[in-house]
């Protein structure tokens, strides 16, 4: 499920229409993150590293609005209520 945002009332929209007409509108960034915790926990409970892993991650999208919003195809912005695994 999905909402389609208006842009003439998002507070996005200006940030939006610089970044669409860059030739390549993306930037990454990269850090390091101490795992240690996890991967103590992951072999207490005897669980996967991967799945904790993937499970943070799923949990980090939904909880940031920023990371759910989507640009279609034809243009329209759409924000995810849930960003989910397949």
């Amino acid at each position: 499920m999905f909402t389609e945002i208006d842009p003439r009332t998002w507070p996005g929209e200006a940030m939006y229409r610089q970044f669409s007409a860059m030739d390549i509108p993306y930037f990454s960034v990269t850090t390091t993150v101490d795992v240690t915790a996890l991967v103590h926990l992951g072999k207490e409970r005897d669980l996967s590293f991967f799945s904790l892993c993937l499970y943070g991650i799923v949990h980090g999208l939904n909880a940031t609005e920023a990371f759910r919003y989507r640009v279609l195809p034809d243009g329209r912005v759409i924000l995810h209520h849930t960003v989910e695994t397949l």
